[in-house]
């Protein structure tokens, strides 16, 4: 799953379900790599400990997409052309 989803969208990844809350660039072995910015569920954000970054193209599933409008749609399609 190497597509951007919008913030809101519930996850599944490594047998957990989480929340995606933002996005973040990560360079690996010289290579910028999109992640998302996760919190579990139903727990949601306790403290930063809480906040998990996950490759996106590492999502096991997409459970539900969260909500997406014209804005959000331009700001995924502009982030997905940084990588």
């Amino acid at each position: 799953m190497n597509d951007m989803k919008s913030i809101g969208t519930i996850i599944s990844y490594q047998e957990s379900t989480y929340m995606v809350i933002g996005y973040e660039a990560c360079d690996i072995d010289d290579v910028i790599v999109p992640h998302y910015v996760v919190v579990p569920i139903p727990l949601g954000y306790m403290n930063p400990e809480s906040l998990r970054v996950i490759p996106i193209n590492e999502v096991d599933m997409i459970v539900q997409e969260g909500y997406s409008n014209s804005f959000a749609k331009k700001y995924i399609d502009g982030r997905s052309f940084l990588f």
